[in-house]
């Protein structure tokens, strides 16, 4: 079956409100101005920065700013590793897509409706995970796991109110749980973010670039559906 390419500049996100992994960033300490390169941030939703002297240091959003406003790094589908590509998916798998994430979350809205709340946001959501198997082959999807580049401490600000009590928030491993138990075969949701663990200052570290694992991997984006053909 022929793929059906999209260019990546006709994707639209509205502006994000924080700097992302990459952004140069600037801000105060002593009086003296310091310089640094976001590389992400930690579970609690504060900056993980390299500075000019290449120490890892840690701030809040509201600390530092984009050192030039004009020149920023956009969303991952305008910085895909080499070889990504972006595919339009079939008429069978948008239309299952779209079953599948019209469904309602108990106790609260659609999976659609998590998704638009994170886009009108500024962030990426991607679907991942069996969920993406399921869907390209052709069978049931039931719950979904979401990879999100919105820190879950911001998230954590209107998922109670979408969803009638608090989620269940595994900082460890980086991941908001919602909805029903997966045994239950009740709509269940995972938002997680991108992990890495950081050695050196024995944290962990998210991020929002998608990155190859190897090297002769190609990525295809489908209609927000992240999958690597070797």
């Amino acid at each position: 079956m022929p793929l059906h390419l999209v260019d990546p500049s006709s994707l639209r996100l509205p502006a994000c409100p924080l700097p992302r992994p990459g952004d140069q960033v600037c801000w105060f300490a002593e009086a003296h101005q310091v310089f640094g390169t976001l590389t992400g941030h930690d579970i609690d939703g504060r900056a993980v920065i390299m500075n000019q002297f290449g120490n890892g240091v840690t701030k809040t959003f509201g600390e530092i700013r984009l050192s030039d406003p004009f020149s920023r790094v956009g969303p991952n589908w305008t910085r895909l590793p080499v070889g990504g590509i972006v595919v339009k998916p079939s008429a069978a798998v948008s239309a299952a897509l779209q079953r599948l994430l019209s469904q309602r979350v108990p106790p609260g809205p659609t999976y659609l409706d998590l998704v638009r709340e994170i886009w009108s946001r500024g962030f990426e959501t991607f679907l991942v995970g069996g969920t993406v198997r399921d869907l390209l082959s052709g069978a049931d999807g039931h719950d979904v796991d979401l990879v999100t580049t919105m820190p879950l401490a911001w998230a954590k600000n209107f998922l109670p109110s979408m969803y009638r009590g608090e989620p269940s928030f595994v900082k460890e491993r980086g991941y908001i749980s919602i909805g029903g138990s997966r045994h239950s075969g009740d709509p269940h949701i995972d938002l997680k973010v991108f992990f890495r663990q950081s050695a050196r200052h024995q944290r962990s570290n998210f991020w929002s670039r998608v990155r190859a694992r190897r090297p002769a991997s190609r990525f295809r984006l489908q209609c927000g559906v992240l999958r690597s053909n070797q």
